[in-house]
């Protein structure tokens, strides 16, 4: 059985619950778009203006009315994941710089991110691909997400991510992935792909997540409702009180798609820290970070049973060093105590999500693989007590060569990168030094990408829909 860690008790989970509810039926949330405040009119929400209260009776209603879980499948169909409580990991979102031993900090650039996804493919911790593990800058908005989506679809066959943008940028997008498809109804035949729809805290959400929420709850794709706060910033300087406030900003988001859609699969998504009050700026290392998200996740699996998504792995790190493996290391083993679900942000970030670094994508492929495998907790069972087998070796015996440690010793975790190595041997094989060790690693994995996963057909159709779409 996974380990649990809870951090209330489940009379304190009902008492946030309510608190949350209090907020978004007295205090209420602003809604940028006309459409979408009468809408959540039309369902019952008392409305001001733009600004919208969510009474107790709608959020009940639009909670049962997701999906408990559901599948997630690639462009090709040939993978998919099962989406509830299990945790699935994804790239970065929103790097704009990346780095790494040799080249040192720059602007990512349309290479780069072609890299990200190629590489993204080939670990294999990684279940789902594509979104923002890089920005581009050098390309203009019109052409940018058109090129990343033309870069998953021709460099990954695993689940997907895609974008919160304007109106015709969503249309875009999507558009590019259905005529690539060569399927006018792909959207009613499964969940292909997620945004990732975030408010402007506290308490507003702006016309951009708005169209991307109503877009993709319309064609039944996936809602990542999300809340990034900051602690002391955007959100109250209590971790308690910052994780009421995002609560409510997520359900909030939650309603927005049941109401477009009853059923459409949502993401209960959280992604807040603590500000770094030195300086009124994101503290993308504050250990506050997981004590915010913790009564988020047990209110979403205890009171709520959604699926989950926890910002995992993000430090404020400038460089892949110890300070950038703590905090990672840390903020991993407590996103899999808490409750798992997908993980963001866990493969390769420095600086507060600032910058990617290609050695540290490597590196986290074991943290994260650590913290999985912890998770899972203890096998209990007569054989794992293993009194017999003491009681066979006794005294002074050997397990080293007994059958049930060939057996077995496979279920320890062994890391893919990390030296454990004798020193004797890490010197004959020539002292390598993590970093310079994961540069060679993520090397060979992209000299060993093939240029397109897609067959000569499919790269046609996604030429055709590329044009089809530019602007």
């Amino acid at each position: 059985m996974p380990l649990r860690l809870k951090m209330l008790t489940d009379e304190q989970c009902q008492l946030f619950h309510e608190a949350s509810v209090k907020i978004l039926s007295e205090t209420g949330v602003r809604f940028f778009k006309p459409e979408a405040v009468e809408l959540l009119k039309s369902h019952g929400a008392k409305v001001d203006g733009n600004l919208v209260r969510i009474p107790a009776s709608l959020l009940d209603e639009c909670i049962k009315s997701c999906p408990r879980e559901f599948t997630w499948t690639g462009f090709s169909g040939q993978r998919s994941v099962n989406v509830r409580r299990e945790p699935l990991i994804q790239p970065a979102v929103g790097p704009v710089f990346i780095q790494d031993i040799e080249n040192g900090r720059r602007p990512a650039c349309a290479e780069d991110y072609k890299n990200v996804i190629k590489l993204m493919h080939a670990i294999d911790v990684v279940d789902i691909n594509g979104g923002l593990p890089v920005d581009v800058g050098e390309l203009p908005s019109e052409k940018r997400y058109l090129f990343m989506m033309e870069s998953m679809l021709r460099h990954t066959d695993k689940p997907l991510v895609g974008f919160c943008l304007n109106k015709q940028l969503v249309n875009q997008t999507m558009g590019v992935f259905e005529s690539a498809a060569g399927d006018d109804d792909i959207w009613e035949k499964g969940h292909f792909l997620a945004s990732v729809c975030t408010p402007l805290s506290p308490l507003a959400v702006d016309e951009d997540t708005i169209d991307t929420v109503m877009l993709y709850a319309k064609r039944n794709q996936i809602v990542m409702s999300a809340s990034c706060i900051m602690a002391g910033l955007t959100g109250p300087i209590n971790p308690l009180g910052t994780a009421v406030l995002q609560n409510a900003e997520i359900l909030s988001g939650l309603v927005l798609a049941q109401c477009v859609r009853p059923g459409c699969p949502v993401l209960y998504s959280v992604a807040s820290v603590a500000g770094y009050m030195k300086d009124g700026s994101f503290g993308g290392g504050s250990p506050e970070a997981m004590m915010i998200h913790g009564p988020c996740i047990q209110a979403a699996m205890d009171l709520y049973d959604l699926p989950i998504r926890t910002m995992t792995g993000i430090n404020s790190a400038k460089e892949a060093d110890y300070q950038a493996g703590m905090e990672t290391g840390m903020s991993a083993l407590l996103s899999a105590l808490i409750g798992g679900g997908e993980w963001p942000q866990c493969m390769g970030v420095l600086d507060d999500i600032m910058t990617l670094s290609y050695e540290k994508l490597i590196l986290d492929r074991d943290a994260i693989s650590r913290a999985l495998h912890v998770r899972k907790g203890l096998e209990f069972s007569e054989e794992a007590l293993s009194v017999d087998l003491i009681s066979e070796v006794g005294p002074q015996g050997s397990y080293l060569t007994h059958p049930d440690t060939f057996k077995n010793f496979s279920k320890l975790w062994t890391p893919k990168y990390m030296n454990w190595e004798s020193r004797a041997n890490w010197e004959k094989n020539g002292s390598l030094s993590l970093l310079e060790k994961a540069n060679k690693e993520y090397k060979r994995l992209l000299a060993e990408s093939p240029e397109t996963l897609l067959s000569p057909d499919q790269e046609k159709a996604l030429s055709r829909a590329v044009e089809k779409f530019a602007i």
